[in-house]
């Protein structure tokens, strides 16, 4: 039996810029989303149709607001996640994302092939506001995707590249003056409270979570157990940090040094008035200054 697909490609996605439809895709239920006004809509259109793997073409911030509809409430319709990348960096399709062709991908699923990954949604509490998503920062490296955005992709840099370029880039200007605080290297007031309750008040260099297995080029740096969100943080000043670095790049716990922590579970609770980032999109803190992550669910990708 022939397996109901549907195809939502965003036409603002970097890589997606005049593209018509896949040459292969016919099969599938093709929509193609000109303003993120038009994803209720579309996915309610899916949902109605009984679409049993939804192929989400762009990238991570494409792939962020599709979870949020399906996982941020009670909708009822749960398929399984195809994702074509289609962004600038596309943290989540490195990990879960199609190989080849979108179109002949489509006609692969639609006969029932591909293999299942299946990844925890991170549910991202903030004021009144729900998102939910795979990768959360704040701190450091949210300065840092700031600094690779405005100075690493306007020099004509893609994806992991700009990344690699963005992290040598830092990290080689530390080594020149390792105690200088910048737009980087700085204190960050996050209150950190992981599952086990006890709260890091700070101040931090960094605080990431995922629920990707591992991030951009090769860097998987928790090691805090197999829970569903994984977070690690990093004390501000963080002293010998780039010491560390290819230790934390792997997720090696650093032994008899208690700046850097990491748990994983299925709630995290921060408290500060520092922007973050969630899929690639920046949110201001809440008022309150209160954010939660924790556990949504499940998702299946097929790739």
């Amino acid at each position: 039996m022939t397996i109901r697909i549907g195809y939502l490609r965003n036409a603002l996605s970097q890589r997606n810029r005049g593209r018509g439809a896949p040459a292969d895709a016919a099969n599938a239920d093709f929509r193609v989303l000109e303003s993120i006004d038009q994803l209720d809509a579309h996915l309610q259109a899916f949902a109605e149709a009984g679409i049993e793997i939804l192929i989400i073409d762009g990238g991570d911030g494409t792939v962020q607001a599709v979870l949020t509809w399906i996982y941020g409430g009670d909708r009822g319709w749960r398929p399984r996640l195809a994702v074509v990348p289609g962004g600038m960096t596309n943290l989540i399709a490195h990990d879960v994302g199609l190989k080849g062709d979108p179109g002949e991908a489509a006609m692969r699923l639609s006969r029932g092939g591909g293999e299942l990954a299946t990844r925890a949604v991170m549910r991202v509490r903030h004021g009144a506001d729900i998102h939910c998503g795979m990768f959360f920062s704040a701190g450091a490296p949210l300065s840092t995707i700031e600094l690779c955005r405005r100075d690493i992709h306007s020099k004509g840099f893609q994806a992991s590249l700009a990344v690699g370029a963005t992290l040598a880039f830092v990290a080689g200007r530390r080594m020149l003056d390792p105690t200088r605080e910048d737009e980087i290297f700085r204190p960050y007031q996050i209150a950190v409270t992981p599952p086990d309750g006890e709260t890091d008040t700070g101040p931090q260099l960094l605080f990431m979570a995922a629920t990707t297995d591992g991030l951009m080029v090769g860097a998987n740096p928790f090691w805090g157990g197999d829970g569903a969100i994984k977070a690690t943080w990093a004390h501000y000043p963080a002293k010998r940090f780039l010491r560390r670095l290819p230790a934390l790049y792997r997720g090696r716990e650093p032994k008899g040094d208690d700046v850097y922590q990491s748990r994983s579970g299925d709630r995290f609770s921060l408290r500060t008035g520092e922007p973050f980032i969630l899929d690639g999109e920046i949110y201001s803190a809440p008022e309150d200054g209160e954010i939660i992550l924790d556990h949504a669910g499940d998702a299946e990708f097929v790739r």
